[in-house]
């Protein structure tokens, strides 16, 4: 069994590194594509917003891939006299009691506090110690995706219109 959970977390890296590189290349296109077509006064403060939300994003990212997402402790306050009203689960895998709201990872092969998934682009699951910070990511991420829309309007409506002329001589040529 080890040996299969190895190869899934191999696997997964693979997954981290095309997100790290798709990241990359997106930054390529957008860093030398389209600020260059940028209005001389606001291409400064664009700039230094768009680097810091970027800078946002990776530590944001950093931190959930390498954060611990909350193991289930050994013991967490249960007794073995309490009523039974309160259930205790029991995790076959582990071979550990654990508290509610805890699943069992098949992917990192631990139980998880406040597990809400595994994610295979981040390589580790998401849980009560690393929610924060990916919910973090995923903010900064719309916000970088919202702010590089934007810096593409002014190159889309060129092109747009430069498309336009060349249809409507290729249509005029056609008719005459």
């Amino acid at each position: 069994m080890y040996r299969r959970i190895k190869n899934i977390k191999i696997a997964h890296s693979q997954y981290l590194l095309i997100a790290i590189l798709f990241i990359c290349f997106n930054y390529y296109v957008y860093q030398f594509h389209f600020a260059a077509y940028f209005l001389d006064p606001f291409k400064t403060i664009y700039f230094v917003i768009v680097h810091f939300i970027l800078f946002m994003m990776s530590w944001s990212m950093g931190r959930t891939v390498v954060s611990d997402p909350g193991k289930a402790p050994g013991y967490w306050g249960f007794l073995f006299d309490d009523p039974e009203h309160r259930r205790k689960r029991y995790c076959l895998v582990c071979h550990n009691f654990k508290p509610e709201r805890c699943h069992h990872c098949q992917y990192c092969s631990t139980c998880v506090l406040n597990m809400d998934h595994h994610c295979p682009w981040l390589n580790n699951c998401v849980g009560f110690h690393n929610r924060k910070f990916f919910m973090l990511m995923l903010l900064y991420i719309n916000i970088l995706v919202f702010l590089i829309f934007i810096a593409e309007i002014p190159q889309s409506v060129g092109i747009f219109r430069y498309y336009g002329q060349i249809s409507k001589q290729f249509y005029n040529n056609r008719i005459a």
